[in-house]
């Protein structure tokens, strides 16, 4: 059964690596090997096929059902229930719609926002709306989270905005008994107990696994002492709910002394009552799943008086999560839960010898805390080096005081509220304890460290590297586990030689942010847009995309003006790394020293030249954008221009000032492709080959512009646009070969765009 698992695994996975998906013909000669291997007995291969094309339809179906082409940026008229708990934002909210009826053929689930709502949205509430749709688009980079990827594994067919006319009409409440209705009393409840508190948080991810509540402050010390995984509902907690249970199951039936039922069958029904009831709370998310069916699975086999083998169980449960879903083996958390008990599984078998309970428990978590590393740094570039410790003290906190407690308060605020009160109450002194030691724990130094992005071999190497050091005692040569770990320790990349730069143009949405490496320096040119006081893009893509470098720290933060899409991100930067010299348009940008930028400043590094050629010391009259700071970077065989939100005026004033001097091989096109910019007298004496445009998906401003569009064309002058191809990377060296990232690691759901 384990073979077999392995081969079904193989066969999800390989199609998660597929750039399209097979036409109709493939996929009938693919069912038609798949019944030969059925009817021949060969399992192995017939699971790995079965896989394969089980994992293929699965995902054309999916695509099937986003939104149509045709559909995008009209208004349709829906009406649908609010699925889930919605997220409130500073001057929005987004939630769910399980669409019932609209006046077009779009989606079953979509997602939307609804900017200053002058009304409380809830779970459950049924909701007559004009809408305004597009496809499911995020961004796509080298590093950081992947929306797009996100939206496709959740089954969610578009996103959106409400349109206030005609104004949304509430049209009713849904059943007082639906679980989304319960979830969202429970979480009025949770806002009344501790609205004041700085716990609200912690105690929304634990009873309903709703994290948006956590601030920055809260993931920094959660991820510093790698303790991350406690403030979701998982296999921990499920585990500890069903032996609670269990245990006052089993005594509550032995006192009635009713004998139709054993006392350890009344536990098994009680455990399971309350595990299945916490894991619908927790919105039934991938390691509630994958807890629920090990618990149903063992318990089942005591009811039913069978052998059962723990590692079989395993393989099982893993086997029928993925089936139930194929998308989720694109989850982190799907790999870290599984990859967290497997771990345990593997140091618990084949010992003759068990230690104490203490020196097992310390075991279990230094061998999980190293064990997950390789996925941590995939994932995250960010280890925790004082999480064996952290957890071996958290986990008892949490596993015996917090959950318990929150699980019965939850349970009494329908028997009795005033209890529940008091247990609330209980529960905030319980958490201040908690987060006291987390906060002193990540306040160590060194207790946690950031790493670069290792590619797949150096981790699929380094976890088997990890297993090696930690198999039992009679396996022979062990120690070469460590070197298996060596590809993912000294992993680095390809040092530039001198005279050579490599320019990122990242995916920031209607924004812009780039990044300029040359041998031995890195400068940031902008930073994208802040969306909220948690959320942008400077956290989001361009500090992750740094991590991938290895940069430790910015030789130059380079902003080309104040407008919140291009510094929006700035202090996220500045928060956490530190940067050597900051260069602004203008005072107000930053909170730290800096010098303003203006013509003829220049520099020289590792044999680039890179020279600032506006705004003139007496600046532009007409507004910001003009006077954004244009940056020209340039070797022998290349150089590179980028304009920040110039206008006309400003390109007038370029060509009038340096004439020829002005000529680049690549732009990176001014105000995003807006129709005032990017002249025809000033594309004439650029005279790119190449246009960059940095410009948000279906973006309200409708850039890059048509006209200017045309202009490019007309010249002979090829267009790249990262709503289309993602992050493009050009290399001074071979700068006619773009890296665009759709095209070169796009995957089937990102919709992979042809080059222009």
């Amino acid at each position: 059964m384990i073979v077999n698992g392995f081969f079904l695994l193989c066969g999800v996975l390989l199609v998660q690596q597929l750039a399209l998906l097979p036409d109709v013909k493939m996929m009938v000669g693919l069912w038609v090997v798949t019944g030969i291997l059925f009817l021949r007995q060969h399992w192995p291969l017939f699971f790995l096929c079965f896989a394969v094309s089980g994992s293929i339809l699965f995902a054309q179906l999916r695509l099937n059902d986003q939104l149509d082409e045709s559909l995008q940026g009209r208004d349709i008229t829906i009406q649908g229930i609010v699925n889930g708990l919605p997220a409130v934002d500073e001057n929005r909210v987004r939630f769910d719609i399980k669409v019932i009826q609209a006046d077009a053929e779009i989606p079953d689930l979509i997602r939307i926002s609804w900017y200053w709502p002058d009304t409380s949205i809830k779970a459950g509430q049924r909701w007559k709306m004009n809408v305004r749709l597009k496809k499911p688009h995020g961004h796509l980079n080298t590093a950081g989270f992947d929306y797009q990827k996100w939206l496709f594994e959740k089954g969610i067919g578009a996103t959106g905005y409400v349109r206030n006319k005609p104004k949304p009409e509430l049209l009713d409440d849904i059943s007082p008994f639906s679980l989304s209705v319960l979830r969202q009393k429970i979480a009025d409840q949770v806002y009344q107990n501790f609205q004041q508190s700085q716990h609200l948080g912690l105690v929304l991810a634990l009873s309903l696994g709703e994290r948006g509540k956590l601030d920055k402050h809260h993931w920094e010390v959660l991820r510093r002492t790698g303790t991350s995984h406690l403030v979701a509902i998982s296999g921990l907690h499920i585990g500890l709910i069903a032996s609670l249970a269990f245990y006052i199951g089993r005594r509550g039936w032995q006192l009635t002394g009713i004998a139709r039922f054993s006392s350890v069958q009344a536990g098994i029904y009680c455990a399971l009552l309350a595990a299945v009831f916490y894991a619908f709370l927790a919105g039934f998310m991938l390691p509630t799943q994958r807890s629920l069916v090990m618990l149903g699975l063992i318990m089942l086999a005591v009811l039913w008086k069978r052998h059962i083998n723990v590692r079989h169980v395993f393989v099982y449960t893993f086997c029928l999560v993925v089936l139930m879903n194929p998308m989720s083996i694109l989850s982190a958390s799907l790999w870290l839960s599984f990859g967290a008990v497997g771990l345990i599984l593997f140091l618990l078998a084949g010992r003759l010898k068990q230690g104490n309970a203490w020196m097992a428990m310390g075991k279990i978590n230094v061998l999980i805390g190293v064990g997950l590393m390789p996925i941590l740094m995939l994932n995250f570039q960010q280890i925790s080096l004082i999480s064996p410790i952290a957890n071996i003290l958290a986990v008892p906190l949490l596993s015996l005081c917090v959950v318990p407690l929150l699980f019965c308060a939850v349970i009494f605020l329908w028997i009795s509220p005033v209890i529940a009160e008091i247990l609330f109450s209980l529960l905030e002194h319980i958490l201040n304890f908690f987060w006291e030691m987390l906060a002193f724990f990540a306040g160590l130094p060194a207790a946690s460290m950031e790493t670069h992005q290792p590619g797949l071999i150096a981790v699929l190497l380094a976890l088997v590297g990890v297993l090696l050091c930690f198999s039992p005692k009679g396996i022979p040569a062990r120690y070469l586990g460590i070197v298996l770990c060596f590809p993912l320790i000294f992993n680095q990349h390809k040092p530039l030689s001198e005279q050579q730069f490599r320019f990122s143009l990242l995916d920031v949405g209607q924004g812009l942010a780039g990044v300029i490496q040359t041998r031995n320096h890195i400068l940031v040119y902008d930073a994208g847009p802040r969306y909220s006081s948690r959320f942008d893009m400077g956290q989001q893509v361009v500090i992750p995309v740094l991590k991938s470098l290895n940069a430790t720290q910015l030789d130059t933060l380079l902003v080309s003006h104040a407008d919140n899409d291009h510094s929006g991100g700035v202090q996220s930067i500045l928060a956490h790394l530190p940067v050597d010299d900051v260069i602004v348009s203008s005072a107000g940008i930053v909170d730290r020293q800096y010098s303003l930028c203006q013509s003829k400043q220049n520099w020289v590094w590792d044999g680039v030249q890179f020279n600032l050629l506006s705004p003139p010391s007496t600046r532009f009259f007409n507004g910001k954008n003009n006077n954004s700071c244009v940056l020209q970077v340039s070797t022998p065989d290349f150089t590179l221009l980028l304009t920040g939100d110039i206008e006309q005026e400003a390109e007038q004033w370029l060509v009038n000032e340096y004439a020829e001097t002005l000529r680049s091989d690549v732009l990176v096109a001014p105000h995003h492709g807006s129709q005032t910019s990017s002249s025809q007298h000033f594309l004439q004496h650029v005279a790119p080959h190449a246009v960059l445009i940095s410009a948000g998906y279906k973006n309200r401003y409708r850039m890059p512009h048509k006209h200017v569009i045309n202009r490019y064309e007309r010249l002979g002058i090829k267009w790249w646009n990262t709503a289309d191809t993602g992050a493009m990377t050009f290399d001074s060296t071979d700068w006619q070969n773009p890296e665009l990232l759709n095209v070169t690691q796009g995957k089937y759901w990102h919709r992979q765009s042809a080059m222009r």
